[in-house]
């Protein structure tokens, strides 16, 4: 949806109207990334109650793996929150869907490559080490692609 409100403000002609208005351009950044986060949030905390008021129902379920879930998700959505908002600033709504494809496209066939190596995978521990320290990766990764956008947006001509 987020991703969604670009190709509408490009319709609308939403850039040239808001560049008149007395709003930075760093608030209509921010604007497009409070959007985004909170449709994030939204998209993952549904499934996890969802998820609480069925196990509470069944009490068969794993409340506590159903929240973990929500929570991973939650921190792919933000990754591609953050690598796809600032393509869009630099290269508009339709250049960066494919340019984003062949990003994802990337790891997943490297990941795919390792796998038929025979290349280890990390253990449970390493994974549960980089899993404490996703949070705070994600927020500087946040924080980086907020500025980078900020700054693409401000080089663009309306």
């Amino acid at each position: 949806i987020a991703v969604t409100s670009f190709s509408y403000d490009n319709v609308s002609g939403w850039d040239k109207y808001v560049i008149t208005m007395p709003v930075s351009r760093r608030a209509v950044v921010k604007s497009k990334y409070i959007l985004a986060l909170m449709l994030s949030l939204l998209g993952a905390a549904l499934p996890a109650i969802i998820g609480i008021v069925m196990g509470l129902i069944n009490q068969a379920a794993d409340i506590a793996k159903q929240l973990v879930i929500s929570a991973g998700l939650l921190g792919i959505g933000i990754l591609f929150l953050c690598i796809m908002l600032p393509l869009i600033f630099k290269f508009g709504v339709d250049k960066s869907r494919i340019i984003v494809l062949v990003v994802f496209a990337i790891p997943f066939a490297a990941a795919f490559a390792l796998n038929q190596t025979g290349i280890t995978l990390p253990t449970q521990d390493q994974f549960m080490r980089i899993l404490a320290y996703s949070p705070l990766m994600l927020a500087a990764l946040l924080a980086f692609s907020y500025f980078l956008s900020c700054y693409f947006y401000s080089e663009k001509e309306v």
